[in-house]
C-alpha cells in the first residue's frame, strides 16, 4: 500500500505537505501532549510528542490517509481538514487506541469556545475540586459552595474567548481558601503572547496602591505616588476584581496584596484588555489633588520573572552594630538541599567568628519550599528540641520528631522581619517561631497560617486547556491555639511607608535595626 517516493516528492512540491505540517496536541490520560508534523525535505515526519517521529506515508492523498510503521507497530494517521477548508487536525490509530490530534491555534485568545465547550470544562473542574481537595469546606460551607458553583456556571451563557472565561475558574479555585489550590492560563498562553501590558509595577498596602517603579526605559511615575485609577477605572474597582481571582490561604488580604504586586500587569490583561495606552491619575507624596498622565504600554518581555533570583539568599554583617542580616527568599531547594546546607551552615560558623550575637532573619517574601530546609534552619534557632509536624507525613515523617539542636545553634538576639508573602513552607517554620516564642516578628501578617493545603495534582480542562492545580492533602505544624483563619501575626506591625518608598529606604529593616539598638 506504500506508494513511491517520487510521487510522495510531487504531492510535496504541490504545497499539499506544507498544509498538513504545523504543531498539534492531543488530550490523553489527563493531559495534552505536543505533537509536530513536519518536513525533512521531502519526507513528512510526525513527532507524536512522547519519543517517537514516525515516517508518514501517503495510502490515499485524497481522503488524507497516512500509515507508518514503527518497531513492528503500525499507527494510521487520518488528516482532516473544518468548514473552511484548512486542515485543523488528525486522527491518530494504533491497534489499542483512536486519538483525535488537534492543530494548536497559533494566538491566544483568538477562538471563541462554545457553550457546551465550556460547560464540560466547567463540570471536570468542578469534579476535581470536590474530590481531591481535602478541606473544601473548611472556609466556605457546602450550601454556600454548592451556591457559588450555581452562580458561576450561570455565567456561562453565551461562547466566550480563553480571556472570558478564566475569570469563571479562577473565581472558583479562590473561592476555596487555598493558596495551593489554583486555576491557571494554558501553558504557553503568556510565551505566545504579544501584547500591551500596564507599564508600572506598583506596591499594595493597606487599601492603596502606590508607585513602587517601572517596567519602562521612556514612562515612569514618582515613586510613592498613589494612583487613583488607570483608563476611568477606580483603583478600588480595579483591585476588588482582581482579588476574586486570587488563591490564597484564609482569604489573606496580606498575600492578595503581595501577589497584587506581582501580576497586576497580567491580571489587568486578563480583565481589561490590552490597550493602547494608559491614562492615570495619581497623588503625589504630600499632595492632595489628583494629576492625570499618559503612559504607553510595555511588551510581556519588559515584565520581571516571577522569581528572578533563584539563588535567594545572602548573609550581611552590618559594621559597628555586631548585627548581621541572613536573607532568605525562598526554601526551595528540593534538588539542591545540600547547597542550603552549606550556606546555612557557613553562615552561623561566620557569626559564631565573628562573635555576632543579633540576628535579623529576613522572610520577605519567601513563599516556601522544602520543610527539610525549613527544619535545618530551625535546628540553629530553636532553644530546645521542639516537632516540627503535628503527625507523620508521608516523606516528611521524621519531622513529627523533635528536630535536634545543631551543635552550633545561636543563641543570641532574633528578630525575624515577615510579610504577606510569607506562604507555606515558611508559614510553617514562622508558627513555630510565634508558639515557642523563638525571637520577635517584625513586619506584616503572613499569607500563610500554621496549616496548609498542598501535595496539590494538576490537571488541564479538556477544552480550553486552562490548568487546574488542586491540593490533596492537609499539613499543620506541632502547635495549639493559632488562628486557622488568620496568618502569623508580627510583634511589631511595619509597613513601608509612601515617604520611605520614595526615598528608597526599607522602613521594616531601618525599624528593627533601631529596635535592636
Amino acid at each position: 500500500m506504500f506508494v513511491a517516493s517520487g510521487f510522495t516528492a510531487c504531492y510535496q512540491h504541490d504545497g499539499l505537505y506544507s498544509d498538513l505540517t504545523g504543531d498539534y496536541e492531543y488530550y490523553y490520560e489527563g493531559q495534552y501532549t505536543p505533537a509536530r508534523v513536519f518536513l525533512n525535505g521531502d519526507t513528512l515526519l510526525c513527532d507524536v510528542g512522547v519519543g517517537i517521529t514516525l515516517v508518514l506515508e501517503p495510502v490515499n492523498i485524497d481522503s488524507l490517509l497516512f500509515e507508518s510503521e514503527n518497531e513492528g507497530s503500525h499507527f494510521n494517521i487520518q488528516f482532516e481538514r473544518d468548514r473552511e477548508g484548512k486542515v485543523s487536525r488528525f486522527i491518530f490509530t494504533t491497534e489499542d487506541v483512536v486519538i483525535p490530534v488537534e492543530k494548536r491555534i497559533s494566538e491566544p485568545g483568538e477562538r471563541l469556545y462554545s457553550i457546551k465547550e465550556i460547560q464540560e470544562d466547567f463540570d471536570q473542574l468542578r469534579q476535581m475540586i470536590e474530590k481531591t481537595h481535602p478541606a473544601l469546606y473548611a472556609f466556605t460551607s457546602r450550601v454556600e459552595f454548592n451556591e457559588f458553583f450555581y452562580q458561576q456556571f450561570r455565567r456561562i451563557d453565551k461562547e466566550m474567548s480563553l480571556e472570558s472565561v478564566y475569570p469563571i475558574f479562577a473565581a472558583i479555585a479562590a473561592k476555596i481558601g487555598c493558596s495551593h489550590s489554583v486555576a491557571m492560563m494554558p501553558e504557553g498562553y503568556w510565551e505566545n503572547l504579544d501584547g500591551k501590558m500596564f507599564p508600572i509595577q506598583l506596591k499594595f498596602t493597606e487599601g492603596n496602591a502606590y508607585v513602587d517603579n517601572t517596567y519602562s526605559e521612556m514612562d515612569s511615575l514618582p515613586k510613592g505616588s498613589a494612583v487613583v485609577s488607570v483608563n476611568g477605572k477606580s483603583m478600588e474597582g480595579i483591585i476588588n476584581e482582581m482579588k476574586k481571582l486570587i488563591s490564597t490561604d484564609a482569604y489573606s488580604q496580606t498575600y492578595m496584596n503581595f501577589r497584587l504586586g506581582k501580576r497586576f500587569s497580567f491580571l489587568y490583561a486578563l480583565l481589561f484588555g490590552h490597550p493602547d495606552s494608559f491614562s492615570i491619575r495619581y497623588i503625589e507624596i504630600g499632595q492632595s489633588i489628583p494629576v492625570e498622565t499618559i503612559l504607553n504600554p510595555v511588551t510581556i518581555q519588559s515584565l520581571p520573572e516571577e522569581m528572578e533570583d533563584h539563588h535567594g539568599l545572602g548573609l550581611e554583617i552590618v559594621e559597628g552594630m555586631n548585627v548581621a542580616i541572613l536573607t532568605v527568599s525562598h526554601f526551595a531547594f528540593y534538588d539542591n538541599r545540600d547547597f542550603f546546607y552549606r550556606f546555612i551552615d557557613n553562615a552561623f560558623a561566620k557569626m559564631d567568628r565573628e562573635e555576632v550575637d543579633k540576628l535579623v532573619l529576613d522572610l520577605r517574601g519567601n513563599t516556601g519550599g522544602d520543610p527539610f530546609c525549613a527544619t535545618h534552619l530551625l535546628s540553629y534557632l530553636e532553644q530546645e528540641p521542639v516537632p516540627y509536624f503535628s503527625r507523620p507525613y508521608g516523606a516528611y515523617v521524621k519531622l513529627s520528631q523533635p528536630v535536634p539542636l545543631h551543635p552550633g545553634r545561636f543563641e543570641g538576639e532574633l528578630v525575624t522581619l515577615i510579610d504577606g508573602g510569607g506562604l507555606s513552607t515558611t508559614g510553617h517554620f514562622l508558627s513555630l517561631l510565634k508558639y515557642h516564642n523563638i525571637g520577635r516578628l517584625v513586619g506584616e501578617e503572613t499569607g500563610a497560617t500554621y496549616t496548609c493545603n498542598d501535595a496539590s495534582r494538576s490537571y488541564q480542562l479538556r477544552n480550553t486547556r486552562i490548568q487546574g492545580h488542586v491540593a490533596s492533602r492537609t499539613f499543620a505544624t506541632a502547635v495549639k491555639d493559632l488562628p486557622r483563619d488568620r496568618g502569623i501575626i508580627p510583634d511589631h506591625y511595619v509597613v513601608q511607608t509612601p515617604e520611605d518608598m520614595y526615598e528608597g529606604i526599607d522602613t521594616v529593616l531601618e525599624y528593627t535595626l533601631n529596635l535592636i539598638k
